[in-house]
């Protein structure tokens, strides 16, 4: 006995007949307005015409028909069901124990199929459940349960639950679990959770926990995209949180943080927090509002502008470099580079330094211009322009032309090679010497050239 005839307990114990039918081949119509068990000697049972149930109604075999219609009942089908023309089943469920194939089916409450499903238009109200469906248009008012669907169209309300899916535009109001997704446009309103996605256009409200992707266009998440393995994308943009383990992406736009556990590669990078990163990045621009954490390299071709600190534990390379409080790296080479406080362990090398008023310099400089404005300290200075501004605290000074400002004090040597302006209340601890030679801010001179 299948599960529509279990919810009538009264037909089962007798308030009610069951009625028994044994049919092979059905010429017509055939109404059934009592609950009833189609029966057939044959693996196939064939009705030429409509089947139409006001009650509950089991078919113990294969069933064919031109039509099937329901109305207030569930109707069961313990085999396959090939209905030519459509299906339609208002205020009640359809079950089929084999395969469903028909052209258009309309289903108010559930549709269950243990095998697969194969439908030109699919509309139910409430629950799809079936183990592989080639659908061309599927629209879902609650759930989805599958193992593979493959379609042009679905629109699920609520919930789909797959392991693989294959579409050309899927949208689901709440969450979407997938293994496998493959998809020209993606929408879904609360979760997406897919282990391998290839899409067009992704976009999501709430959160995206993927394993590998490719997006050939862009993904948009509301929350937060977390990536386990690796994302290759022309564009993302997330409100929240990106967590990356490695990433080829050609424009990222993060609201709050990226986190990157491996490696990325990018063209734009703007992030309004901040960026944590255990691998390498490289970006041709990056702009943050907060701070950089890196434990690798930090690469950026063009333009590289942090709101307030950046921490490099490799090299820091750039064009333009903008840090609005601090950057601490292992060694900066840069076109040009301008903050209030640097800490390195190999030295900045940059064509352009600019220390910012009240600004720290931890290690070398070589440049081809250097400015420290007032009352900024630093070690040591080379630069063929270099301009030490009032009140200033500087170790050594070896330049080509070198200006001291006012009340600035130099504790260390003081070399150059063609001219020096000093301020005549400037402290100098040594008298400064002209020289034929500085190798080392020759050397790097010569190679800017």
């Amino acid at each position: 006995m299948s599960n529509s005839f279990l919810k009538r307990d009264s037909y089962i114990h007798g308030e009610y007949i069951l009625k028994k039918l044994n049919i092979d081949v059905y010429e017509g119509d055939l109404e059934i307005r009592e609950p009833t068990i189609i029966q057939s000697s044959s693996e196939k049972i064939v009705i030429k015409g409509t089947l139409e149930c006001y009650d509950d109604c089991e078919i113990d075999k294969n069933l064919e028909c031109h039509n099937l219609r329901a109305y207030e009942s569930d109707i069961t089908v313990n085999g396959n069901l090939y209905v030519i023309s459509d299906i339609r089943v208002k205020k009640g469920s359809l079950y089929v124990k084999g395969s469903l194939e028909s052209p258009k089916v309309a289903i108010d409450n559930i549709l269950e199929v243990d095998k697969s499903s194969k439908i030109e238009r699919l509309s139910v109200g409430n629950m799809f459940k079936t183990q592989s469906g080639e659908i061309r248009i599927l629209s879902i008012g609650n759930k989805v349960h599958a193992e593979t669907l493959k379609s042009e169209k679905i629109s699920v309300g609520n919930l789909v639950e797959c392991d693989s899916i294959e579409t050309d535009s899927i949208s689901v109001g709440n969450k979407l679990e997938c293994k496998q997704l493959k998809a020209s446009k993606i929408s879904v309103g609360g979760t997406l959770e897919v282990k391998e996605i290839n899409a067009e256009k992704v976009s999501v409200g709430g959160i995206i926990k993927v394993d590998t992707a490719e997006i050939s266009d862009k993904i948009s998440v509301g929350g937060s995209l977390d990536v386990d393995n690796f994302i290759k994308s022309k564009e993302v943009e997330v409100g929240g949180t990106l967590n990356i383990k490695k990433g080829e992406i050609d424009n990222v736009d993060v609201g709050g943080i990226l986190y990157v556990d491996s490696e990325l590669k990018s063209i734009k990078i703007d992030v309004g927090g901040s960026i944590k990163s255990l691998g390498k990045i490289t970006a041709e621009d990056i702009d943050v509002g907060g701070s950089i954490r890196c434990s690798n390299d930090l690469i950026v071709t063009n333009s590289l502008d942090v709101g307030n600190s950046i921490d490099v534990n490799g090299v820091l390379k750039g064009g333009r470099i903008d840090i609005g409080n601090r950057v601490s790296a292992v060694k900066i080479m840069a076109e040009s580079l301008s903050t209030n406080t640097i800490e390195t362990k190999d030295g900045v090398w940059a064509r352009y330094v600019e220390v910012a008023k009240r600004g720290r310099v931890k290690g070398i400089i070589v440049a081809e211009h250097v400015y420290l404005n007032e009352k900024t300290s630093a070690e040591t200075i080379y630069g063929k322009y270099v301009e030490i501004d009032d009140r200033c605290r500087v170790e050594n000074i070896y330049g080509y032309n070198i200006k001291i400002g006012e009340q600035a004090k130099v504790y260390g040597e003081v070399k150059y090679k063609e001219d020096i302006k000093i301020d005549k209340d400037a402290f100098l601890a040594s008298e400064p010497v002209k020289v034929e030679k500085i190798d080392l801010l020759d050397s790097f001179l010569t190679s800017l050239l």
